[in-house]
């Protein structure tokens, strides 16, 4: 409804702006107190009947000629002024009073001067706005009969500021300035309703204190719209005494949220613990003053709101530059905006009191501030999250760094234990063989041999051992040294260990042609890092041995393409399932069922290095499905 009166309010400007540009040449509206000078009297009883305010004497009345201000008060106030001569040519004149939380208004017009007959149209924002002889969001009084018109009286008393501002405009003008006016509004509380939204929702989401204490002071806009009459001109139209509570419970709940978003956008809980606890107090004192409206002492609850609300609201601006200046450039998005908007708003509040005249220019700008200081305040919370959010991946980065480190360090700890115990058992065994060799001088020749093989095996231990410590470390750095190798000859050097270890032989087949030990094999040539891929063959082939039971151990090399095979297989139990994905992760070690030990305990590193290294030349290593009772490991380079 409210929308389809500002159209009709615009289609009547369009089509009445060239004949009032043409009929008058006076620049409307004339103001009350500026343009057209008025006589005050104060009824201080509040109860004067009209019939004795005509009886006055001329000496009891003010002359005034600025808009009436005078603060809160429970007196009333009887306003006595003439329409001009230059105006009284006019057939109708409309008298628009704002602003609209005046409760009561009451006008006594003469339409004839020479009779004593009087005409009284009462309103304001207790009355149904339904009921307003002219609908609009201020209270409009027509006026008839201009040029043979006597005095005008006009009563005020409202429990909020006594503030009155009088417009005399004719119907056309009004009609154009209220189109525009109209326009103006809805683009401010369109980009008011914005501004609240994307705060709440942004709060919502990112459970940001700062954001849903902006989204809280909107409740600023429902002042602003309940002050400008469109709160009882739409919403509650025929609520009148909805939107007249509306009015104060919004302004006082706009103090509390905006001390209240000082605390948040300053963080004082953190900054300033001991200013955060007073302004907690105060904000409670505050609150308690929400009790005035219900109790009928709004007018006293509403002027100790303004004595608490707007101290603390300069004591946080000085807080906001404080911290600007000792904590960062940051604050200064809430410091300089909430400055500004305190300025325009302690004058706004004294004129409300009665000691600043109002200009409108003043009540515009501190309308305007409010929108400019809450997506200040917006952008503060913005660049808070986005630091929050970074200090927060920089933690957790740190964690992950500082977990890393620890796993480092344990498994540094485990490896050496390991690795050391490693060690010593060859060491021992070699040790032990050669102390009973000296003890022994008589050993024949066979049982001199036999102690000589168990030296050969400790020793090729301790070279395998080495070499998985030296591969690792060259793993790290992800750099291999290709050359055209032989793949056969590196399989038959890499075998060396299985011959070392006693109970086993050795079976080659390449292409399905098998090959026994001193055999020429036709060469098959690939590049690789000839080191590093023996180590990864022994590895395999160690664990051929070490984990089975003593017998044949099968190499197959297979030529498929572009690709290469080589199977490892050896006769063994079948490796449950729930470990076989742990099988190339480092230092994981576990002894098959039914195999005897016949080393020390592993050091975990082989199958992992084995893996690494073909890994890295771009291939692969997986365990093959168990079949007929081999455990089969499989190569897949690239020739």
């Amino acid at each position: 409804m409210m929308w389809l009166r500002c159209a009709l309010l615009i289609t009547l400007a369009v089509f009445m702006a060239p004949a009032a540009a043409k009929q008058e040449p006076i620049s409307w509206p004339l103001n009350l107190g500026p343009d057209i000078g008025f006589e005050l009297w104060v009824d201080e009883s509040a109860n004067t009947h009209f019939d004795e305010i005509r009886q006055l004497p001329a000496d009891a009345w003010q002359q005034r000629s600025y808009a009436l201000m005078e603060g809160y008060t429970y007196a009333a106030h009887w306003l006595r002024f003439s329409i001009p001569e230059l105006a009284q040519a006019v057939p109708t004149l409309w008298l628009e009073i704002s602003p609209a939380y005046l409760d009561q208004l009451d006008l006594f017009y003469q339409p004839n001067a020479d009779i004593d007959e009087w005409v009284q149209i009462t309103g304001g924002d207790i009355f149904s706005a339904a009921d307003r002889p002219i609908d609009w969001r201020h209270m409009v009084f027509p006026l008839e009969s201009t040029e043979t018109m006597g005095p005008i009286y006009l009563r005020l008393q409202t429990s909020s500021t006594s503030m009155l501002f009088g417009k005399f405009w004719i119907p056309e003008a009004f009609a154009i300035a209220k189109a525009k006016d109209s326009i103006l509004w809805g683009l401010y509380f369109g980009f008011a309703l914005f501004s609240v939204v994307l705060a709440l929702v942004l709060g919502a989401f990112t459970r940001d204190r700062t954001l849903l204490s902006v989204a809280a002071f909107g409740i600023a806009y429902v002042f602003i719209a309940s002050m400008q009459g469109f709160m009882g001109w739409s919403l509650f139209r025929h609520m009148p005494l909805v939107a007249h509570h509306m009015v104060g419970l919004s302004l006082m709940l706009s103090w509390i949220a905006i001390i209240w978003l000082a605390r948040e956008a300053l963080d004082l809980k953190n900054q300033i613990p001991w200013l955060d606890r007073i302004t907690l107090v105060w904000i409670g004192l505050m609150s308690l003053l929400l009790l005035s409206i219900p109790l009928g002492h709004y007018t006293w609850g509403i002027q100790w709101m303004s004595y608490l609300g707007e101290p603390m609201k300069w004591v946080a601006t000085i807080a906001g530059f404080w911290l600007w200046y000792r904590r960062g450039p940051q604050f200064a998005f809430f410091a300089v905006p909430f400055f500004l908007h305190n300025f325009f708003a302690a004058a706004s509040v004294m004129s409300a009191h009665g000691y600043y005249p109002f200009t409108e220019l003043l009540y515009v700008t501190w309308q305007y501030l409010m929108v400019f200081l809450m997506l200040m305040v917006i952008g503060l919370a913005a660049y808070r999250i986005q630091t929050s959010e970074r200090e927060r991946r920089d933690r957790e980065q740190l964690a992950r760094e500082l977990k890393l480190e620890r796993e480092a360090s344990f498994l540094q700890r485990q490896f050496v234990s390991m690795v050391s115990h490693e060690f010593r058992t060859p060491l021992a065994i070699i040790d032990a063989v050669i102390t009973n060799i000296r003890a022994r001088p008589d050993l024949s020749p066979e049982e001199r041999h036999a102690k000589e093989e168990k030296i050969l095996r400790a020793s090729a231990r301790l070279a395998t051992l080495t070499s998985n410590c030296l591969a690792e470390t060259r793993l790290s750095t992800r750099e291999l040294s290709l050359e055209p190798v032989n793949l056969i000859t590196l399989i038959e050097e890499a075998a060396e260990i299985v011959h070392l270890t006693g109970g086993y032989s050795l079976e080659l087949r390449a292409n399905e042609k098998v090959y026994r030990v001193g055999d020429a094999v036709e060469p098959i040539m690939i590049d690789a890092d000839r080191a590093m891929l023996r180590i990864a063959l022994s590895n395999v082939l160690d664990n051929a041995a070490k984990y089975s039971l003593p017998g044949l151990i099968r190499i197959d090399v297979i030529t498929r393409g572009e690709k290469i095979l080589i199977q490892v297989a050896n006769r063994g139990a079948e490796i449950p399932a729930e470990i076989v994905a742990q099988l190339f992760e480092r230092y994981f070690t576990q002894h098959p069922q039914g195999i005897p030990r016949r080393t020390s305990a592993s050091a975990g590193l082989g199958l992992f290095i084995a893996h690494e290294i073909i890994t890295q030349h771009g291939g692969a290593l997986r365990l093959m499905p168990y079949q007929d009772g081999w455990v089969c490991f499989e190569f897949e380079l690239t020739l």
